[in-house]
């Protein structure tokens, strides 16, 4: 009988041994700031991927502010996976305007993993208009749904007239894309056309190879009453 105990001991380890990596296993990903979580800091990011789309244009809230604005899509390897999008903003406030950007949004990411940050070297990104801004933003968040990621330039970090952003990027787990929405805040509220994901990708559930525990315990339980048997014990 000792040999039977010893060998479901070990089983039962080994059960454990299996439900515990599967309990432990997640994706290695960089810090992501939760859907409605509050404010985060900003991760340092960088881009060197192929550049897939890009658009220009100008946000205007009459009597706050007046801006330009470019948005790219890029194709890279980041933090999720191999060719996955990148979207990289940056926004220039117009020497005329009466006041400073506080708030610069994307939207819908509704359904994707992101991970939310600044570029101080956007120049460099291949094929790009950007250059290296001079004004970083305070902190990001995400809202309750994932659909809007927003950029804060308050307090010290306002985006005041004259002043470019340095370029905001938003690292994803998607592999398409579509037209999607840009705006900017203040005392008014301005948006134009800019690029979201599309459509949403599956959840990103970690691949562990499924070890099925009780046919483990049962496949050496087995052994040990065959070798209980042989040893007539």
């Amino acid at each position: 009988m000792k040999t039977v105990r010893i060998i479901v001991m070990m089983a039962l380890g080994a059960a454990g041994w299996v439900g515990g990596a599967v309990a432990t296993a997640s994706p290695a990903f960089a810090s992501q700031c939760p859907s409605g979580g509050g404010t985060c800091a900003p991760d340092i990011l960088s881009e060197s991927g192929t550049l897939l789309a890009s658009v220009s244009g100008t946000l205007t809230a009459s009597g706050s502010f007046t801006a330009t604005y470019t948005e790219d899509v890029y194709q890279s390897n980041n933090v999720f996976c191999s060719g996955c999008l990148d979207f990289l903003l940056q926004v220039k406030n117009s020497a005329n305007s009466p006041q400073p950007i506080e708030h610069v949004n994307v939207s819908d990411f509704t359904g994707v993993l992101a991970d939310i940050g600044e570029n101080p070297s956007g120049a460099s990104a291949p094929g790009s208009s950007f250059v290296n801004g001079t004004v970083a933003p305070a902190d990001v968040s995400r809202s309750g749904s994932g659909a809007v990621i927003t950029w804060d330039f308050t307090g010290t970090h306002e985006l005041p007239p004259g002043a470019t952003s340095l370029v905001l990027e938003v690292e994803t787990n998607a592999k398409q894309f579509t037209t999607g929405t840009v705006s900017a805040q203040d005392g008014g509220v301005a948006q134009a056309t800019g690029f979201a994901p599309n459509p949403p990708p599956p959840p990103n559930i970690a691949e562990v190879p499924f070890v099925p525990a009780m046919g483990l315990l049962g496949g050496v339980v087995v052994g040990g009453i065959a070798l209980r048997r042989r040893h007539g014990v």
